[in-house]
């Protein structure tokens, strides 16, 4: 069994100067620390992330996925400082 596709942005609805950005909310298991990165392909709700937590050493599991339209340029800056 498969599980559904997160819903996306057509682009038809999106302006030719924006972007749609996946977004990952991580959470640790140990001290309940938070952060953000891209999504990868294979990311579900409540998945283990390969890197441990960089407060404690915990586990971090995926938390949250969602989208956020941004500007293009906005986009590629984020892109690079990650």
């Amino acid at each position: 069994m498969s599980l559904p596709m997160i819903p996306s942005v057509s682009d038809d609805k999106l302006k030719r100067n924006q972007k749609e950005i996946i977004q990952v909310v991580l959470e640790c298991q140990s001290c309940h620390s938070e952060r953000a990165r891209d999504f990868n392909d294979g990311d579900f709700i409540y998945k283990a992330d390969e890197k441990p937590c960089d407060k404690c050493g915990g586990t971090l599991f995926v938390r949250q996925i969602y989208s956020e339209i941004v500007p293009k340029k906005k986009a590629k800056a984020k892109k690079e400082s990650h």
